[in-house]
């Protein structure tokens, strides 16, 4: 897989978690060619792949500059800098973890070495990313901003696991839980999800009492109205007799 994957520079210097990266010439536009495919070149945020050996180095850009390889001449009447064949991009890479045996961990176990290869990391590999293996029944939630690639996540592992989903008010935390519980609704589990898991969401805001929502029929939706603020008796949520309440002081 790295021998197809676009070939970007090599690494140049190492400074602890901060690497740079020594841009080949071709490899410097917003967008690349590569098999057929139109890729997004490297910037900032998006992430590359640091090749060593077996294990492949995973990195996202930092920063990004330019440096006159051959003029250092300061008298104007013979400042020859910047000149298109004398400057190369250097880009500064933050490593993020490691794919070892078709897997992704967070690792300080291996760093980047002057000399290493740098890629463009590829769909495969921002699948292991996201802890998708292959084969492993999955859902499109989307694609990636900066790298414009598909991402999926595994169902089992996802959604069998505590998540959470942060932000600033307005960055799209609601329309983010409904678009994954809508790709789950989706999926062909669709049919058996539904027979034997039940769903509590607890809406302060009335988000998603609509009709469309989660593309989930009447039949199989019930919306519970409680306000705490009445004296009257309102509806009330169904739990079952074992549920604890645990006080601690």
């Amino acid at each position: 897989m790295t021998n197809l994957s676009k070939k970007l520079g090599v690494i140049v210097g190492v400074d602890g978690s901060l690497s740079q990266v020594g841009m080949y010439s071709m490899s410097n536009d917003s967008q690349l060619i590569w098999y057929g495919e139109v890729l997004t070149g490297p910037k900032i945020g998006a992430f590359l792949t640091i090749n060593q050996n077996d294990v492949r180095i995973i990195a996202t850009v930092a920063s990004e500059k330019v440096v006159d390889q051959q003029n250092t001449v300061r008298s104007v009447e013979f400042d020859n800098r910047f000149h298109k064949n004398s400057i190369n991009r250097v880009i500064t890479l933050k490593t993020k973890g490691v794919i070892e045996k078709n897997k992704f961990q967070i690792t300080s176990q291996y760093v980047p070495m002057v000399g290493n290869e740098v890629t463009l990391t590829t769909k495969e590999e921002l699948d292991l990313i996201f802890s998708l293996e292959p084969g492993e029944d999955s859902i499109y939630i989307g694609k990636s901003l900066l790298e414009g690639q598909p991402i999926n996540i595994p169902i089992n592992k996802f959604f069998a696991s505590h998540i959470g989903i942060f932000g600033n008010t307005g960055s799209g935390k609601s329309n983010t839980l409904h678009k994954v519980y809508l790709e789950l609704f989706r999926s062909r589990y669709r049919s058996s999800i539904l027979d034997s898991s039940q769903f509590f969401v607890i809406d302060f805001n009335g988000e998603y009492i609509g009709k469309d929502t989660f593309e989930i029929d009447e039949s199989n939706k019930k919306i519970f109205e409680i306000d705490t603020r009445s004296t009257e008796v309102g509806q009330k949520i169904p739990i079952k007799n074992h549920i604890y309440l645990i006080q601690i002081f």
